[in-house]
């Protein structure tokens, strides 16, 4: 049962500016926090038949929110002198021989884990190795959808199970 109530012009403008100043918050709290002495590498792992160059697999005319964080915010920022890394990972049925109705998605989604671990290593190392680089901070960090969550779980797994000190640090 739908209840319609009729605002006052002030009760209007009294949740306009609670909407506003919420909104401010929010933008405010999202400030870049990555600084000069940190590494930090960003694993972006999609959905089943998602890859943001190909968007016609998935069946919908748009990416993923995995995929357009990594399009339009993460990529813009990686450079050999960047200290932000990462990878984008397309999820399963997007290399267009994978049939995952044969149950072979487990071992995509392990793949792309492991790629990520051996990406982060490489990345990592590679910033560090640079000078003035030697022992200072790297971090990882993910997003995912879909099938892409059991990857980053995958992911977190191997760092804390197989942690390693990338080449390069102390």
């Amino acid at each position: 049962m739908t209840t319609t109530v009729t605002l006052t012009d002030t009760q209007t403008q009294s949740v306009i500016d609670a909407d506003q100043a919420a909104a401010a918050q929010i933008a405010n709290a999202a400030k870049a926090t990555i600084s000069a002495g940190q590494f930090v590498y960003l694993a972006a792992f999609d959905g089943t038949n998602n890859n943001y160059k190909d968007v016609r697999l998935s069946g919908n005319p748009n990416p993923t929110n995995v995929g357009t964080l990594w399009k339009d915010e993460i990529e813009p920022l990686i450079s050999p002198t960047s200290n932000v890394g990462g990878q984008y990972y397309p999820g399963p049925g997007t290399g267009g021989a994978l049939d995952l109705s044969a149950g072979p998605a487990q071992s995509f989604v392990t793949d792309s884990a492991e790629a990520a671990y051996t990406d982060f290593c490489d990345q990592a190392g590679k910033w560090l190795s640079q000078p003035g680089n030697k022992g200072k901070t790297v971090s990882v960090d993910f997003a995912a959808f879909s099938r892409g969550c059991a990857s980053a779980a995958m992911l977190t797994q191997l760092l804390f199970e197989q942690p390693q000190e990338p080449q390069g640090s102390e």
